[in-house]
């Protein structure tokens, strides 16, 4: 913010006396004035230059106010340029100030201009001004047509409809570092939520016509594909009376933990909006409960690349990793235990069929199997040579190539189905 020596104030030297006929140099913040010296002006606009130094008069006073852009160095000398005063921090802290905004116009892109006219935004100053119009939307303020910039609260929230009412006395500080203002004194609306008319369940439930950003959701009509476009970092608190469905989209319609959740009554919604028609929607159920989980289908299981969806009872067994067919049997075929074997079929010594009750894709499927030995030496179990996507021969034999009986058998199968 801009500082300024008064031509109606005697300019003092340390002893307390005005300085007669002296000499007045401005310059630049903790530097020698004399030695470096900036460009001072007789305006508060900073158009019109002043000679540096300035000349005091025979009562000790300068002969113009003299208006200093920011912080500055100033040194006092007398007419015989004898040091009379020296401070090297002087003048406020830039952009400390507050100014005040008149001829206010405008609904969402308001306009308006200070008395003097504005030449630029000071980064830290508080402009205040009557709001002509309630805001139907995101705001922009443009002071002198110095250029328009956001309206934020919290840092980087935008505004959404009625977060100003008409006439309502807005103090907006310009952020130098975000090229933005922030609103410093936004009213309850913002802090602890404004409530809007119910809005109907649709399609495309479009939260840029709000009236507010709390918000009851009435109806079933649905799925909700969309929350429409808000600006980015808006919220919305949604609280629904009735059961649509919100559909999750990865980019768009982004539902936590990627779900597509039907409502319950009392269901409570927070839509964040990441701007271009895109939001974040988390989903709080009324009973406190999580989100019904959804479950992997047998493609997205045999995929085995997604973390969002759960594994149920009914899929687990399509992950490549898993057993699709497993049984213990006796000499005779009998099946004692096992999981998708329907039977298995004795051959002869040493010799069985495995049927399966949902069959593999094809037969290139692992089998792994197994047996208790009754007799000395090495018995190995090996699949045979009729091996097809419903069934697989298995038979038992020594280091002779003789096939034998096992009282127990084991076998495993692992493969797509």
């Amino acid at each position: 913010m801009s500082s300024y020596l008064d031509e109606n104030a005697q300019i003092e030297g340390i002893d307390g006396l005005p300085v007669v006929d002296g000499y007045i140099y401005i310059g630049t913040q903790n530097l020698d004035p004399v030695l470096n010296p900036i460009t001072i002006y007789s305006d508060r606009a900073l158009t019109v230059a002043l000679a540096n130094p300035q000349r005091t008069g025979s009562d000790g006073r300068p002969a113009n106010k003299i208006w200093i852009p920011a912080k500055y160095s100033i040194k006092i000398e007398d007419v015989n340029n004898v040091q009379k005063k020296l401070d090297l921090d002087a003048g406020e802290d830039v952009a400390t100030g507050t100014t005040k905004i008149t001829n206010i116009q405008g609904t969402n892109a308001i306009t308006g201009g200070g008395t003097p006219a504005l030449t630029a935004y000071d980064d830290g100053e508080t402009y205040i001004f009557e709001a002509a119009n309630a805001n139907t939307g995101a705001v922009t303020l443009n002071w002198d047509a110095i250029g328009a910039k956001s309206l934020v609260f919290d840092g980087d929230v935008a505004l959404v409809r009625n977060h100003i009412e008409q006439n309502q006395k807005v103090a907006a500080v310009y952020n130098l570092t975000n090229d933005n203002f922030e609103w410093r004194n936004p009213n309850r609306k913002i802090r602890y939520g404004n409530e809007g008319a119910d809005i109907a369940s649709a399609a495309t439930v479009d939260l840029s016509l709000a009236t507010g950003n709390k918000i009851t959701i009435t109806g079933a009509t649905g799925p909700i594909t969309s929350f429409g476009t808000t600006p980015a970092g808006s919220e919305f608190t949604l609280t629904f009376a009735s059961t649509p469905t919100i559909t999750h989209h990865a980019t768009s319609n982004i539902v936590d933990g990627g779900l597509s959740p039907a409502m319950v009554a009392g269901d409570r919604v927070k839509v964040l909006s990441l701007g271009s028609g895109d939001n974040q929607i988390t989903v709080f159920r009324a009973t406190g409960g999580p989100l019904s989980v959804l479950g992997a289908s047998q493609a997205e299981q045999e995929a085995s690349t997604s973390e969002l969806k759960t594994v149920t009872p009914l899929v687990q067994q399509h992950h490549p990793s898993a057993c699709k067919a497993w049984g213990q049997w006796d000499a005779d075929g009998t099946l004692s235990v096992g999981y998708n074997v329907s039977s298995v079929a004795d051959n002869g010594v040493g010799d069985w069929t495995v049927n399966f009750a949902a069959s593999f894709s094809g037969i290139s499927y692992a089998t792994l199997a197994c047996g208790v030995q009754i007799t000395a030496g090495v018995n190995g179990m090996l699949e045979g040579a009729t091996k097809t996507a419903s069934a697989c021969q298995i038979y038992r034999e020594d280091e002779a190539g003789n096939k034998s009986d096992s009282i127990r058998n084991y076998a495993a199968f692992f493969g797509g189905q």
